[in-house]
């Protein structure tokens, strides 16, 4: 059975105003959608934070709100810009770095094969042990540098999630990761057991620390776990905010570029955004079509 408005209602105009709040977005997406369904056109529509978002898009749309729903159904940190992947990138890198840094010195301090004795003997280049040692030290150099790579480029992961969000992205990306693990468990057993020359604790390692880095990407009470632990173990973030925009500004576009933009500044209905300035605590309002 449809709704309608009652007729005695004591005003023409309304306005509807969306706060912030994060998740009330998802929350202000079916109050809009009730809106609509019962014929209500308002006048001016404002909005702050995710409010602001879920307003610009929503008049863009003609106040329809089936792609705000869709939004809302699948998001995701990366959906919304959330940095957690910088913070963890900015001290996974820097733990790589230090990680392998020491463990080029332990591997050559701890092994026989390569101490000095050995090579005045004329000794160090032959042996497989020595070649697994060698291979050992090379690999453990190469992810210190890879830590000083991903320390260097921190700040760009945030574009690259944003590009590469989506669900079943995730879920694809997921499953590839679980079968290269599977073939990598497969390679080191048939490479030890064989007695082939291997950087043999390396790979051991580094296993180890993919799959759990693999649980914590899996949804459930292991995967969530998990994540709650490395929150707790990520550094502060220093002033540089939890937050970028490259996701939410491509999330933004693609919405209104569904839409009609014109809408925006058409004056039907007007639409008003606040800002703050986190530098100077001043409140701004942005008035389209008044």
């Amino acid at each position: 059975m449809g709704r309608s408005l009652r007729s005695d209602l004591p005003y023409r105009r309304i306005a509807v105003v969306l706060s912030g709040g994060g998740a009330l977005g998802a929350y202000e997406v079916g109050v809009l959608r009730a809106i609509r369904g019962a014929g209500l056109e308002p006048a001016i529509v404002a909005g702050a934070s995710a409010g602001a978002l879920n307003a610009v898009c929503w008049v863009a749309a003609g106040l329809r709100t089936e792609r705000l729903e869709e939004i809302w159904r699948r998001i995701e940190p990366a959906t919304i810009g959330m940095r957690w992947s910088t913070l963890a990138g900015r001290s996974f890198g820097a733990f790589l770095v230090a990680l392998g840094a020491f463990e080029v010195g332990l591997t050559i301090l701890g092994s026989p094969e390569l101490s000095l004795a050995t090579w005045l003997r004329g000794q160090g280049m032959g042996g497989l042990g020595r070649g697994s040692v060698l291979l050992d030290a090379f690999a453990w150099a190469l992810v210190s540098l890879g830590g000083a790579a991903i320390l260097r480029g921190s700040r760009e992961t945030e574009e690259v999630l944003a590009r590469a969000s989506g669900t079943g992205r995730g879920r694809l990306a997921h499953g590839g990761v679980t079968f290269l693990l599977a073939a990598w468990a497969a390679l080191h057993l048939l490479v030890w057991a064989v007695g082939i020359p291997w950087p043999h604790r390396f790979s051991a390692t580094l296993f180890v620390v993919a799959v759990i880095l693999w649980l914590a990407a899996k949804p459930g009470r292991a995967g969530g776990w998990l994540r709650r632990l490395f929150s707790r173990l990520l550094p502060e973030s220093r002033g540089r905010g939890l937050w970028g925009d490259a996701a939410r500004r491509r999330v933004l576009t693609r919405l209104v570029g569904q839409g009609v933009p014109a809408r925006l500044v058409s004056g039907s209905p007007i639409l008003i955004l606040t800002g703050l300035s986190l530098d100077s605590g001043r409140v701004a309002m942005f008035v389209a079509g008044a």
